[in-house]
């Protein structure tokens, strides 16, 4: 069976002498690999479309064996400036490399398909990208079934947002007000906690507008660092 979907190649490699496997992310399938036979050959069916981080619309045919062969297929974007430019390439590879990892369900194929082409939209457009792998796993990780409350103490609900500090669980995935903390939670102050809010609600185009202060930096990466291993088991 056939259908027509556009996807982002995120890595391909060589098989035999002119085919390509490609995986790649699209709104409708997720995380999938696709077989493009002659993609190193036929310019009439790929166009030399087939590269690392653009945006095709292609004709797929689903096979009866549960492979994907990838027909034919147009450019939509390359992101030509992002592989002019070494560091953003790292940024990107990097981001992605954590995106495989994560475990994401159908339903949230597509908010993760336009969430990943803001991303790299935003990243060609953005001269400073070094918090850009923070924010992009954080955001991945608080929108896929692990946002934390983040107003209010876990246990007593107090409003904790004008206390000047909280102290987070990484077991209970929360934050709890001065009252309610024991002495292996860890202690936020309130600018992390309001920082940390902020991120997990935002889209890659506000961060192009951001100036990210260092130690928030640092302390948020430990925060959601020590989370995802806690609960995914993955470093960022």
């Amino acid at each position: 069976m056939d259908y027509i979907e556009n996807f982002i190649i995120l890595k391909k490699g060589k098989f035999r002498e002119y085919d390509l496997w490609l995986k790649v992310f699209s709104p409708n399938k997720g995380l999938q690999t696709y077989f493009a036979f002659g993609g190193l050959k036929s310019k009439r069916r790929f166009c030399g479309c087939l590269d690392i981080l653009n945006i095709l619309c292609g004709k797929i045919e689903n096979k009866k064996k549960g492979y994907y062969i990838l027909q034919e297929a147009s450019l939509i974007e390359n992101f030509s400036l992002i592989k002019q430019d070494k560091k953003k390439i790292g940024v990107v590879v990097n981001s992605l490399n954590f995106l495989e990892k994560i475990r994401i369900s159908q339903e949230e194929f597509k908010q993760v398909y336009l969430f990943l082409k803001d991303f790299l939209y935003s990243i060609e457009e953005t001269e400073d990208i070094s918090f850009f792998p923070l924010l992009f796993k954080t955001c991945l990780i608080f929108n896929l079934g692990y946002l934390p409350l983040f107003d209010s103490c876990l246990k007593c609900k107090r409003n904790i947002m004008w206390e000047k500090e909280t102290f987070f669980s990484f077991k209970d995935g929360g934050f709890f007000c001065m009252y309610c903390k024991k002495d292996n939670f860890i202690r936020v102050p309130i600018a992390t906690l309001k920082t940390l809010k902020t991120i997990a609600f935002s889209t890659p185009k506000d961060w192009i507008k951001w100036n990210l202060d260092v130690n928030l930096k640092h302390t948020c990466y430990e925060i959601v660092n020590n989370f995802s291993q806690y609960h995914l088991q993955l470093a960022i």
